[in-house]
């Protein structure tokens, strides 16, 4: 029988699962803010899809919205 080391440390192997969870936390939050995500395609809740190479898109489309919606707000004067 051969020796059958880990290649990680358990401090490593913490992280790892500690990793794992946050990434399990963010599918969740997406799930209930009503994205769906299947076969690597991510689909907003106003059903726009985006797939993990168009993802930056995602991002740059936000940042417009962000900007069109804060020169729409009235200023209080």
């Amino acid at each position: 029988m051969e020796n059958k080391e880990s290649h990680f440390t358990e401090e490593e192997l913490a992280n790892i699962v500690a990793y794992g969870e946050v990434l399990r936390d963010i599918h969740k939050r997406l799930i209930s803010e009503g994205w769906t995500i299947k076969d690597g395609v991510f689909t907003t809740p106003d059903g726009v899809s985006y797939t993990k190479g168009t993802m930056v898109q995602y991002h740059e489309d936000q940042k417009k919205k962000a900007e069109l919606q804060s020169t729409q707000r009235p200023q209080n004067g």
